[in-house]
């Protein structure tokens, strides 16, 4: 019991001992969501590696929403490699305990062309821009070990403007859960009044949180952040910011933050007692509510009288705040345009499917006494448009003045050759947008056709369509939208007849002979715009009397002329062609045919020598080769000497005794050579 009562009084000495605020308070839960935006790799990973060393007490993890993961990360595009690439960063700042999470494969918003946050587009907008990067964000780096890229749980909008719809399309469609969006900028309110980014951590489920933003753009200075961080902490609340790029010393951007502001930021609220939270973890996922895509019930009634202006709020620089509410009108998308052009948005807002609710939007310049209306879509299905309404009174401007556009003159119509017209004309309007060219064939033809149109102030247009021998009419009619000149000028020309085709000769011409009655002819082609090429051929050393003997295809440069008698003397020449135009010939040239020699015979010699005759009918050989293989079957056959014109016999020496020897013999000139002998073969002894 002694020993009972000694702890017992330690015990109370030491709760004595306590700051009296810890005693009193309970545990607070208050925090702060860092999160940024894009593709600003470098800036991140050096500010928080620099305040990681200069403040270890700190740990401000946050969350980076990357976009354009292709382009932009691995060293892509950027000249960076290995350890200074942006996938090893951001590897870096994972494993520093901060949230890698998707931001978009092409930094396309939901509310951009052809998603318009209309709800039956929101698969589409999954299939096009999210489900691509997280298929690239988990391939990994082949180059890093044992790395299995990146699983994100977390997704931004790009340009922050999201609906229920596209929220349960992402979460429902990939693995994502925690999803954020952004607020309109607001100056006017300051950072501690904007309730849509605070949220408390425990007792309560989102299915979505709202950021504001730090960067230069969003006008929140250090000291308004301050007062909001002293908000979350006396409320028990979690703040949810983002920023862009966090920009060093001397570096500006209005979507940027300088870093030693956000270092103050941070330290501020480290001493504030506020917890920084990855984004996934800052607040209990909870699935949206919506009604089907195109609205709940029987479809409402389509009254134009179911849109109503509800408030119009001047915001400065002739833009309104306009607030609708509708009834029994169930729709996704609702927008404002003027009545007298329903087609062309002036602003939009996402409804979420609501059949009824009230919604407000920014509508830019705003004409006074102007009447707008309120139109409705539900899916891709305009379901309504409203009754007509005046955002802001006075009186509707005069409607402006016809316009009226001055005709051009002096049209001149040139043909500078038998394809191309030149034309020119005065220009005498001052508000034309463009000028239209148009053109009919026919020395009183009146359907002209538009060739084309050239910019304002422009003189000048150039036919190059134009054929040989025509007649053409040509007018210019001067273009101010959609509003023509009331007059034209025209102008006609007739185009000359094409110019002869000129065709460059081939040369080069050169024949060799082949097997002793085979020409193999090779030239070359000197033009470009060659149908083909003729090859003729005559019989006899000074013949004139040339034929044609093939045609050949375009930029064909080889022919082999076989079938020849032996003994003769052929003469060629070759010409390119186009349709019914020839070229020039090439330079003729001559080739002799070769009789191969008859009657070989091979005779062993005692010592190693064979002795080799032969019959010759040639006219025109310069000499025989002689070839030789060894064995009783051979066929490698090799030169081993030549002899001269009429030379009918040769002796070969050297043999080894009791080996067979097989020769053959042809006839041989400067072009080429005969056929060979039949084989005749020997035994050495």
């Amino acid at each position: 019991m002694h020993r009972f009562f000694n702890k017992l009084a330690y015990i109370v000495l030491l709760v004595s001992l306590l700051p009296q605020s810890v005693a009193a308070t309970t545990l607070q839960y208050g925090g702060i969501v860092l999160t940024f935006d894009d593709w600003f790799v470098d800036q991140w990973h050096t500010f928080f590696t620099d305040l990681k060393t200069t403040n270890p007490e700190i740990t401000p993890t946050s969350t980076f929403f990357v976009a354009h993961w292709l382009t932009d990360l691995k060293g892509v595009n950027q000249g960076k490699f290995s350890n200074d690439s942006h996938y090893v960063k951001l590897k870096q700042l994972e494993n520093a305990g901060h949230e890698i999470a998707s931001h978009g494969i092409n930094h396309m918003g939901a509310n951009s062309a052809p998603y318009n946050l209309v709800c039956d587009q929101a698969t589409q907008y999954v299939t096009d821009e999210v489900q691509p990067t997280l298929t690239a964000m988990a391939q990994g780096d082949p180059g890093l070990a044992n790395d299995n890229g990146f699983i994100p749980k977390s997704f931004s909008y790009p340009f922050g403007e999201r609906s229920p719809f596209y929220d349960n399309a992402v979460k429902t469609q990939t693995g994502l859960r925690y999803v954020r969006g952004t607020l309109e900028t607001n100056a006017a309110l300051p950072l501690k009044d904007t309730n849509a980014i605070y949220h408390k951590r425990t007792g309560a489920s989102y299915p979505y949180l709202i950021g504001d933003g730090l960067d230069t753009v969003y006008q929140n200075d250090v000291a308004e952040v301050k007062a909001a961080l002293d908000r979350a902490s006396a409320n028990d609340e979690v703040i949810t910011l983002y920023a862009h790029r966090i920009l060093p010393p001397g570096e500006t951007s209005n979507y940027g933050i300088a870093a030693a502001n956000l270092k103050e930021i941070i330290l501020y609220a480290h001493s504030k007692g506020l917890t920084f939270y990855r984004f996934s973890d800052a607040f209990a996922e909870a699935p949206e509510t919506t009604s089907t895509c195109g609205g709940s019930g029987d479809g409402g009634t389509g009254n134009p009288d179911s849109i109503t202006l509800a408030y119009a709020e001047d915001k400065g620089n002739n833009t309104y705040r306009v607030g609708l509410q509708w009834t029994n009108l169930p729709n996704d998308v609702m927008y404002i345009a003027l009545a007298s052009q329903p087609s062309v948005f002036l602003s939009s807002a996402s409804t979420g499917g609501a059949a009824s609710g009230k919604i407000a939007m920014n509508v830019p310049n705003v004409v006074a006494g102007a009447q707008y209306v309120a139109i409705a879509y539900a899916g891709s299905t305009q379901r309504v448009i409203s009754t007509p309404f005046v955002i802001l009174a006075g009186n509707p401007p005069p409607p402006p003045p016809p316009v009226v556009v001055a005709a051009p003159t002096n049209l001149m119509a040139t043909a500078t050759t038998s394809n191309q017209v030149n034309l020119s004309w005065t220009d005498n309007s001052m508000n034309e947008t463009s000028f239209a060219v148009g053109c009919c064939t026919g020395a009183s033809c009146s359907t002209f056709v538009v060739l084309g149109a050239v910019n304002p102030n422009v003189t000048t247009y150039t036919d190059g369509s134009a054929q040989p021998s025509t007649t053409y009419r040509y007018r210019v009619v001067a273009y101010s939208g959609t509003t023509a000149s009331t007059s034209y000028p025209v102008a006609s020309v007739t185009t000359p007849a094409a110019p002869p085709t000129i065709l460059a000769p081939p040369s080069n011409l050169a024949a060799s002979v082949v097997n002793g009655t085979q020409v193999a002819l090779v030239w070359t082609d000197n033009s470009s715009n060659e149908t083909g090429f003729q090859v003729e051929r005559c019989l006899g050393e000074t013949c004139t009397n040339f034929a044609l003997i093939k045609s050949l295809g375009a930029n064909v440069t080889t022919f082999s002329n076989t079938g020849l008698t032996a003994n003769q003397t052929y003469r060629y020449r070759v010409r390119a062609y186009q349709g019914t135009t020839n070229s020039a010939y090439t330079t003729i040239i001559h080739a002799q045919t070769l009789a191969k020699p008859t009657a070989l015979t091979a005779t062993a010699q005692i010592g190693g020598k064979a002795t080799l005759t032969w019959a010759d009918s040639n006219l025109y050989e310069t000499g025989f080769s002689i070839e030789r293989c060894q064995g009783g079957s051979c066929t490698n056959f090799t030169a081993i000497a030549t002899v001269g014109a009429n030379v009918l016999t040769f002796s070969d020496s050297g043999l080894v005794v009791g080996t067979r020897y097989r020769y053959r013999v042809r006839a041989t000139h400067a072009s080429g050579g005969s056929a060979y002998s039949t084989v005749a073969s020997v035994l050495a002894r």
